[in-house]
């Protein structure tokens, strides 16, 4: 065969290729499309409205959800869940976090909305607050939001401990850190309160607050176990910018 025959040859199936992959390249493109297309928004900006939305919703300001347990349920894992609260919020079972950093906030700035846990009873009849539960690298930052505990009076059995507690993660849980931070938020207490705002068990605290009012007296319940007065830097599982609990 000729040098110029096998040049030819060369050319010719050199085009072929040329034409079969110009052939492929829009359907290859296509999918590449789809693929990243089909990847979740890591970050979740989502409204709720206890009242009037729907967890069939998609979340938007004008078709908000019904739950916040919804909204942390469809943040991918790892992601972040902003959580713009459309209305008051009653939470009467723990919430679970679960791998996923969430942001609970009104959804106007310098507009409160106010949460409200109540008690109930456990499969074991332990009186509990609902509340917010951390398991493995979970986090929460709160803002603009009013922290309203409930009264513990005619409570039978009196609630105690951790199962006092609004944020919380038990001794046998995955989360070995709870990193809180709170702007510009209320706790309030209804008559007869006693519930403390944190409780760290066996994991490490992280505990920030920024413009928070707490009321008068509320001394050795930031966190679960810790008596009022105690100096933070004593603890060796809490780091917090307040200097006693």
């Amino acid at each position: 065969m000729s040098l110029e025959s096998s040049i030819g040859d060369l050319v010719s199936k050199t085009t072929l290729l040329l034409d079969y992959f110009n052939g492929k390249k829009a359907s290859i493109d296509a999918a590449v499309v789809a693929a990243i297309a089909a990847v979740p928004a890591n970050k979740k900006i989502l409204y709720v409205h206890q009242l009037n939305g729907l967890d069939t919703n998609d979340g938007g300001p004008l078709s908000p959800l019904k739950t916040i347990d919804k909204a942390i349920a469809i943040t991918p894992v790892g992601g972040v869940c902003s959580i713009r609260l459309l209305s008051d919020y009653a939470i009467t079972a723990h919430i679970t976090i679960e791998g996923t950093s969430v942001e609970l906030r009104s959804d106007t700035i310098g507009t409160k909305r106010t949460i409200r846990p109540a008690y109930f009873k456990d499969a074991n009849g332990v009186t509990n607050l609902a509340g917010l539960s951390f398991l493995l690298s979970a986090q929460i930052v709160a803002r603009d939001m009013v922290f309203e505990f409930p009264s513990a009076t005619g409570q039978v059995p009196v609630p105690s401990g951790g199962f006092n507690a609004f944020l919380k993660s038990n001794t046998t849980g995955t989360a070995p850190l709870l990193p809180v931070k709170l702007i510009d938020c209320e706790i309030a207490d209804l008559p007869g309160a006693t519930a403390t705002l944190c409780s760290a068990a066996a994991s490490g605290l992280i505990l920030t607050v920024t413009g928070v009012i707490f009321p008068s007296g509320f001394a050795g319940r930031y966190v679960a176990a810790v008596a009022a007065g105690t100096a933070a830097n004593t603890l060796s599982n809490i780091v917090t910018n307040l200097a006693t609990l």
